[in-house]
């Protein structure tokens, strides 16, 4: 069975698990999102606090995908 066929809905006869990159990516999304647009919250502060800004956390994300 492909991974293509594991990751279709129960009702299609497969078993219905979420293809996990594109649920991260889908998450990562709706998280920076947030960034943007709730910049008052508590975790945006500590993050633009421990990456130093917006930058920092542009540059942590190329850094992980070396």
């Amino acid at each position: 069975m492909s991974w293509e066929n594991i990751c279709k809905p129960k009702d299609h006869g497969a078993l219905g698990i979420k293809y996990i990159i594109l649920f991260n990516e889908s998450l990562v999304a709706k998280w920076r999102w947030s960034l943007f647009h709730q910049r008052e919250l508590l975790w945006v502060w500590v993050l633009e606090s421990k990456y130093k800004g917006w930058i920092g956390l542009c540059e942590w994300e190329v850094k992980a995908c070396e």
